[in-house]
């Protein structure tokens, strides 16, 4: 009996699925339902649900016609017998439809449940294979996630380098500007005492040659001083003996 929750669009995507599989297969064997259910692209109930429909269907067009009534029997001519005939035979051929019917579906539900058994260990393999995946892929995040904390914290102490040097830079750049102003002033200094020095050069070799020049004065002052001296001297001597005549 169909699932009245399937949508009509569902069952006819999963119907058309098997008949392009089971014609794919020149109708030797039907599709299974993890196949229908990938070609499809419904969930396995759903799929197992409407195949067991499908599959009674195609049974029940495959039945065989109705043996007809035997010939000794029509020419008898026993209209009697040959309507009892005709009961049990239909009578015998339901029961025979019945119970092949019955085992055919039963053989469909044996086939069904290990198909899905199959599909379900798939499946399950399928999403350990997933779970295995998802863990990898967060063992992998937390790797990257740590990476990048670490990237985060490097580059924060670089950063916090950056600043340091920055401030140092900073801070020679001030004094250098200090050491070139006290420079500046010591080149000013200096070139003062240069100057004062030249100066002084100056003064000393005026007060060398003034001092030569007295020497020299004071020499011919000397010359002049003993000259008449001597002068004097014979001058006093001419005196006296001029008076020491006088007085004879």
């Amino acid at each position: 009996m169909s699932d009245p929750t399937i949508s009509a669009a569902v069952r006819e995507r999963i119907v058309d699925a098997a008949n392009t599989l089971y014609a794919q297969s020149d109708q030797t064997a039907f599709p299974s339902v993890s196949a229908v259910r990938r070609a499809a692209g419904v969930e396995m109930n759903v799929t197992s649900s409407v195949m067991k429909d499908w599959r009674l269907a195609q049974t029940e067009q495959a039945q065989p016609a109705v043996v007809a009534v035997p010939q000794t029997v029509q020419q008898a001519g026993d209209a009697a017998i040959a309507t009892l005939w005709s009961y049990a035979q239909e009578a015998t051929e339901a029961l025979r439809n019945a119970q092949n019917a019955w085992d055919a579906e039963r053989a469909e539900l044996d086939v069904l449940r290990q198909e899905m058994a199959e599909a379900f260990e798939a499946q399950a393999g399928e999403l350990d294979a997933a779970q295995t995946a998802l863990e990898q892929l967060r063992t992998e995040l937390a790797e990257a996630q740590a990476g990048l904390a670490r990237d985060a914290e490097a580059a924060r102490r670089v950063r916090s380098a950056h600043q340091g040097i920055a401030a140092e830079l900073e801070n020679a750049a001030a004094r250098t500007v200090e050491l070139e102003g006290h420079v500046s002033d010591l080149r000013a200094e200096l070139q003062r005492a240069h100057t004062e020095t030249e100066q002084t050069r100056a003064e000393r070799d005026a007060a060398r040659q003034r001092a030569g020049e007295a020497r020299e004065t004071a020499a011919k002052l000397a010359g002049q001083l003993e000259a008449t001296q001597t002068h004097s001297v014979a001058l006093l001597s001419v005196l006296q003996e001029v008076g020491v005549g006088a007085r004879h």
